[in-house]
């Protein structure tokens, strides 16, 4: 087997993982109202959204092909699949508009509250955060780092 197909095969796998956690998160955070997620989902939701954006570039297709491509990728056993398109109609909208407007994943997630900042506590983040005036106001955790 060629390297890159391990590569593929190996990047497949951790999003299948990432995905479940970050679905699993939500679904826990929807049902109880927590005020704060957990680390996995804003990790989940950092990784996905890289993903997206680099299949779009990759395949040279718009956002919204590129989230549809990654849930086709998934199987639906587990209802990997199925809950990729839910995520993809709930939030799709939303990250397109960030995504095209210049954002990175980081301020995706923590627009999206998938990412929230302790209180106390230093900002986490995969990406080089925005200049302040590259912020969208209102973007939760992000306004008050500059």
């Amino acid at each position: 087997m060629n390297s890159p197909w391990k590569a593929l095969l190996a990047a497949r796998l951790l999003l299948l993982l990432s995905l479940h956690s970050w679905a699993s998160a939500v679904s826990y955070i929807d049902q109880h109202s927590t005020s704060h997620s957990n680390g996995h989902t804003c990790v989940g939701c950092v990784l996905v959204v890289s993903v997206v954006e680099q299949l779009a570039q990759v395949h040279n297709s718009t956002i919204q092909a590129s989230m549809e491509r990654l849930c086709s990728y998934l199987p639906k056993k587990l209802f990997l699949k199925t809950t990729c398109y839910l995520m993809v109609h709930k939030f799709g909208s939303d990250i397109i508009k960030l995504l095209e407007a210049g954002m990175n994943a980081d301020v995706v997630c923590h627009t999206l509250e998938f990412c929230k900042q302790n209180t106390g506590q230093p900002l986490c983040h995969l990406y080089l955060l925005p200049r302040s005036d590259q912020l969208i106001p209102g973007c939760p955790g992000l306004s008050d780092q500059q």
